[in-house]
């Protein structure tokens, strides 16, 4: 596992690790990695709600939008984690029936899923700009929920996997 260190301002990694740096917004972040390798990421742990949140972006698909979105879903927390689970609820709920073994309604599942994971860059461009994962908090099961997002903010899909 690649040493993590936070990111020296003496040298240019590469040209998305310079847009991040131009914008100030990645001194918040830690480099795992040199900035050049194609899984390469600044890494850092947010509050989200209460609990840890990761956020992980990758370098080598760094874009102007990240900061900006990223912010965005930081200052409005409750509005963000409301829209995502309500989704989640409203497309999954006969799937986590199954998987949870329990019978749901839309508000349990709302309650149950826990945020612990939001990255950028990672995805095919076609599929999605972000992707952000969610595990229940009580309930032992084999798979999490991944819900997949555009720069805009939008919800693209959402699936248990």
């Amino acid at each position: 596992m690649p040493k993590k260190r936070h990111v020296s301002y003496t040298r240019p990694l590469c040209a998305n690790a310079q847009i991040m740096r131009e914008m100030d917004f990645i001194e918040q972040f830690n480099l795992t990695g040199d900035g050049n390798g194609f899984w390469d990421s600044y890494d850092k742990t947010e509050n989200w709600l209460g609990e840890n949140l990761q956020i992980s972006i990758a370098v080598r698909n760094i874009n102007e939008y990240i900061p900006t979105l990223l912010q965005k879903m930081l200052e409005n927390q409750e509005k963000y984690d409301n829209k995502w689970k309500s989704f989640i609820a409203e497309n999954l709920q006969d799937e986590l029936k199954i998987e949870w073994e329990k019978d749901l309604d839309k508000e349990y599942i709302i309650n149950e899923l826990g945020l612990t994971n939001i990255t950028f860059g990672y995805e095919d461009k076609k599929v999605a700009d972000y992707c952000i994962y969610f595990r229940p908090k009580n309930i032992s099961c084999e798979h999490g929920i991944t819900l997949y997002g555009n720069k805009k903010g939008e919800i693209l899909k959402v699936f248990a996997e």
